[in-house]
C-alpha cells in the first residue's frame, strides 16, 4: 500500500546505556545557560540580551556587526554620530518609537528593559 518505515526499539544493555547516557547529558546541559549567566555581571548579561535581540531584529537592516551591511541597507551603528542623536536617550527613542524613512518602532515588541539592552549593545558597537 504505502511505504512505511518500521521502527523497532530494542532493550539490549548497550541500547539502554546509550539512551541513558544521552538523557543524562541532556539533563546536565539543560542548566548550562543559567550557569553561564550566573557568572556574568549585570552589565554583561544586559549586553548578551542586547546582542541576542539585535541579531534577531536589527541585523537584517544594520548588518550582523552593526556596520550597515544588512540586506535592507540600514545605517552603520559603528559611527560615533547618528542622524537622530547619539546619546542613550535618543537611541532609546529611535528604537522604541522608530524613525520616518525605515526604522520601525519596537515598543510594542520589546519591553523597556529589552530596549535598554538594545541601547547598551548599540553603544557597545561603537567601541
Amino acid at each position: 500500500m504505502g511505504n512505511f518505515v518500521e521502527l523497532r526499539f530494542t532493550s539490549s544493555p548497550v541500547h539502554i546505556f546509550i539512551v541513558g547516557f544521552v538523557m543524562m547529558a541532556a539533563l546536565a546541559c539543560s542548566g548550562c545557560n543559567s550557569a553561564q549567566n550566573s557568572d556574568l555581571t549585570p552589565e554583561q548579561r544586559q549586553l548578551r540580551t542586547g546582542k541576542e535581540l539585535f541579531d534577531k531584529s536589527c541585523s537584517p537592516c544594520h548588518g550582523a556587526h552593526g556596520n550597515g551591511m544588512g540586506a535592507r541597507s540600514g545605517p552603520s551603528l559603528q559611527r560615533t554620530e547618528y542622524r537622530y542623536g547619539s546619546g542613550p536617550a535618543e537611541i532609546y527613542t529611535s528604537i522604541s518609537a522608530g524613525r520616518n524613512g525605515g526604522m520601525p518602532p519596537f515598543s510594542s515588541i520589546y519591553t523597556a528593559d529589552q530596549i535598554e539592552a538594545l541601547v547598551q549593545y548599540t553603544l557597545y558597537l561603537r567601541q
